[in-house]
């Protein structure tokens, strides 16, 4: 299938190389994620959203559709935890890290499709400004910051205070929501060692090499820690490793 880049260490991009950019304070971030199977009703939509409001509180919406459930929470972050994920988002140049171009990645057909994208949105002087990544084609410096973002606002949910929670059933088969769409192409979660759903999902460590796994024939596990039994990684797209 050709080289992939995303594995060539000396095609790797540098915060060096990335103009600097001059913001206001970080007012929101704003990550989506979506997952599509053969099985009907096998979809998973969601989103999160953290506000730093002008009365100086941090709230965190978090929606997501799986299964027939439809779930929203709403929390106060913790304080100090949101300050270092706002601190981490400047020091860390994340609105720079939009001006990377995406991997020349060769994808391939697949049963399963899946996508997700954080949004930045900063206040220059009453003006917002947007800066978006589609995680789908992050390479490893930014799948490493945006890891680091999530396990941020995992913290500010930890430290923080639930404010409200709703839980309601829909019909999987119904028009509009997400299910069966046949063949797609594939633009998994690239390898952020978690997958399309939420903040359950987030944190959880890479591991140190692809092995299999017992629980399935034919199985195996990828870096980024997805199980998979196709060929190629439905989470981060890399190809199954080869048997020695």
């Amino acid at each position: 299938m050709g080289d992939y880049a995303f594995d060539d260490p000396k095609k790797q991009p540098k915060l060096s190389d990335l103009t600097p950019e001059e913001h206001g304070p970080l007012v929101k971030i704003h990550y989506s994620y979506s997952s599509h199977g053969m099985q009907m009703g096998s979809g998973t939509v969601g989103n999160e959203t953290v506000n730093w409001q002008k009365d100086g509180n941090v709230i965190i919406e978090t929606n997501d559709h799986r299964d027939g459930k439809e779930k929203y929470e709403k929390y106060l972050a913790g304080t100090d935890a949101a300050e270092k994920l706002r601190s981490f988002v400047k020091e860390n140049r994340m609105a720079e890290m939009a001006q990377i171009e995406k991997i020349p990645f060769p994808y391939m057909m697949t049963d399963s499709s899946s996508s997700s994208h954080i949004s930045f949105t900063f206040d220059d002087g009453g003006e917002l400004t947007d800066r978006k990544l589609d995680c789908s084609s992050c390479w490893i410096i930014q799948q490493d910051a945006i890891r680091k973002v999530h396990e941020l606002i995992k913290e500010c949910i930890e430290t923080g205070k639930l404010l409200e929670e709703k839980e309601s059933l829909y019909d999987p088969s119904a028009p509009g929501v997400p299910g069966f769409i046949g063949m797609g192409m594939m633009s998994g979660f690239i390898g952020m060692g978690m997958p399309a759903g939420g903040f359950t999902g987030m944190g959880t460590p890479k591991t140190d090499k692809a092995e299999g796994d017992a629980s399935a024939p034919g199985s195996w596990k990828c870096e980024c820690g997805q199980d998979n039994t196709g060929k190629f990684c439905t989470n981060c797209g890399k190809p199954r490793p080869k048997m020695v």
